[in-house]
């Protein structure tokens, strides 16, 4: 949330300065749609440099719940840009609270069902049919009820992945972990491919449009490092959290590489003279993201660095 507002203001204001106008409630659509990071590029690179398991995680769960609450911001800002609805200052309160808590309401609801399913059975096929029968049952409820998708799904991996998984026996538990792992893959590499198909559809250039870019990059990067700074500091005070504050938000600043999600959204816009400005911005912090943090990252964060960023978590 602080990643996106910051975002969109301080476009909003420095395109101005350049001429390149963005009206606020655009600039804050994109500040929505460019804040979710895509974990499966981050630790594709960062793991071949021995990425530890407590750094894992923090970039995994950062990425995905923030992949659904990302959706929801932009479903709101995306609301008042259509024009078919206003919404006061309230009315984007309750919609974000209902669809975040009805989120993880129901998502908590469907892993209560799924865990008794799976235990309740050995045989591989049944659970894996019990899987994707109740992922896509809490997808679809979530859409028939209005209340986030995304975040039910991901509440829904985490109870069973921590609570579910453990308890059954080794044998049962790897086909399981298997299936999803290549189901997550495929789907990743399909998203790229369609997105990269997307590509000739989209104007390749519009006026100013490396002044845009350069200035969308900029102040990603900035927004990303004080949006993480912020809450990182919080866990320190609280002591829940011992660590290289400073190097471990230059790390998931620099490792925050945005992906398919980001591009999805944008194209998604309607038509409007406004959209072009949005999409060139968006496939420039992505290829700047994939290419130039991408290809850097493993050189500047070696693995002993990483290994000394988190002393202690909790």
């Amino acid at each position: 949330m602080i990643a996106a507002i910051l975002t969109g203001v301080a476009l909003w204001a420095l395109l101005a300065a350049f001429g390149a106008g963005l009206g606020l409630i655009y600039a804050l659509v994109f500040g929505a749609l460019i804040s979710p990071t895509d974990p499966i590029a981050a630790l594709a690179i960062l793991g071949k440099v021995g990425l530890p398991k407590p750094l894992e995680a923090i970039i995994n769960g950062e990425s995905l719940f923030n992949d659904g609450v990302g959706v929801v911001i932009f479903t709101i800002f995306l609301t008042i840009v259509s024009g078919t609805q206003q919404p006061t200052t309230a009315d984007a309160l309750i919609m974000f609270l209902r669809e975040v808590l009805g989120g993880i309401g129901l998502g908590l609801a469907a892993s209560a069902v799924m865990h008794l399913l799976l235990v309740g059975t050995k045989d591989y096929g049944t659970q894996v049919l019990v899987s994707l029968a109740v992922v896509a049952l809490a997808y679809g409820a979530a859409e028939l009820i209005d209340v986030s998708g995304p975040i039910a799904t991901v509440v829904l991996g985490l109870v069973i992945g921590n609570y579910s998984m453990p308890r059954l026996e080794a044998d049962e538990r790897q086909p399981i972990e298997t299936f999803w792992r290549a189901v997550d893959e495929v789907l990743n590499a399909m998203l790229f491919v369609l997105i990269g198909l997307h590509v000739a559809l989209v104007q390749l250039f519009i006026p100013d449009w490396p002044v845009s870019a350069t200035c969308a990059i900029l102040v990603c990067l900035a927004a990303r490092w004080i949006s993480i700074y912020l809450p990182l500091s919080a866990l320190g005070w609280v002591g829940a959290l011992q660590a290289d504050r400073v190097g471990l938000t230059n790390l998931l600043t620099w490792g925050g590489l945005r992906g398919g999600l980001a591009v999805a959204m944008a194209l998604s816009l309607p038509e409007s003279p406004e959209k072009g400005l949005i999409l060139h911005m968006t496939y420039g912090v992505v290829v700047f993201s994939l290419v130039v943090q991408g290809l850097s990252i493993g050189r500047i964060f070696k693995a002993d660095r990483l290994k000394q960023l988190l002393k202690q978590a909790s």
